[in-house]
């Protein structure tokens, strides 16, 4: 049994080096640390990436333009005309949503929507203390109207 297992060893080892030996002169055939060799591959491989970069552009669609405050957008109307009423948003935060300090009034220009939508909810609710007419305007507007207006005072900039 001993003879068995010390013959299956030695045939084992006999493979092992065979391979080890093709392996090698498979090898020795194409030099990989080679200065010209490593260039080539270096330059392939970076016309294949333009080449992917240039495909990927192609298919790409133009980036869309930043949205900018369009007047002649009825909605946009609607949100001025909310904005600017009196006793709502304007008489306390400015024609421009520039802040009043003196009314404790905060600076809305150029605040995302969400979070003016948020704000404007969180003040409606109760659980953010307001000053003067701020809960009692919530109430007098549905969803879509706070939505508008918030877009609206998102695209303003203080000057």
């Amino acid at each position: 049994m001993t003879r068995i297992i010390l013959f299956t060893f030695f045939l084992s080892l006999c493979a092992f080096f065979l391979n080890l030996a093709g392996y090698r002169t498979e090898h020795d055939k194409t030099v990989v640390l080679n200065r010209d060799h490593l260039i080539k591959k270096l330059d392939q491989y970076k016309k294949d990436q333009e080449a992917l970069l240039a495909k990927k552009d192609s298919k790409q669609e133009p980036e869309k333009k930043e949205e900018g405050l369009n007047l002649e957008d009825p909605k946009i109307q609607a949100a001025i005309a909310l904005y600017t009423e009196a006793g709502k948003c304007a008489s306390c935060h400015g024609d421009q949503a520039q802040g009043i300090e003196s009314a404790k009034a905060p600076l809305l220009a150029g605040q995302h929507s969400w979070y003016i939508i948020d704000q404007f909810s969180q003040l409606g609710s109760g659980s953010r203390p307001a000053q003067a007419a701020a809960p009692e305007v919530h109430k007098s507007l549905n969803e879509q109207e706070i939505k508008d207006v918030a877009k609206y005072i998102s695209l303003l900039r203080v000057e």
